[in-house]
């Protein structure tokens, strides 16, 4: 992904797995009952939380990232069912000012579930989602 230009992403340094997968694994076994997963069923449905902290980190430019935005705490509050409006619009400003104030472009050309380009547009992405899968 980086370059020799030095271009590194949050993702290539400092995305906090295991703070991730506590409320990854947590929104998978939930079942909440107003959570997107009830509305159909979808066999390999990727946590909602796992796709917004995988999109944020890999928008984000390591250079530049306010220390309290690269903690593990961020990424459980960005990351949390029911997440905070504040949390998500400073995800979102922090994304578009990576990208000079112009909303990134995001393509998901195996969307599936759709987790990926929902997050993505969550914070403020042009998203466009693309499945071979008829039913999906």
């Amino acid at each position: 992904m980086s370059g020799e230009d030095g271009d590194r992403r949050l993702i290539e340094d400092l995305l906090p797995v295991e703070a991730i997968n506590v409320v990854a694994q947590r929104e998978k076994i939930g079942h909440a009952a107003l959570h997107p997963r009830k509305l159909h069923l979808w066999w390999a449905r990727r946590p909602l939380a796992a796709a917004r902290a995988a999109v944020y980190a890999t928008l984000v430019p390591v250079e530049g990232a306010p220390p309290e935005q690269r903690s593990d705490e961020f990424f459980r509050s960005l990351c949390r069912w029911g997440a905070s409006d504040t949390v998500i619009a400073e995800a979102r400003a922090r994304v578009l000012a990576a990208n000079g104030g112009t909303p990134p472009r995001v393509l998901d050309l195996f969307a599936g579930g759709g987790a990926i380009p929902l997050e993505a547009a969550r914070l403020g992405c042009e998203a466009t989602a693309v499945e071979l899968n008829p039913v999906a």
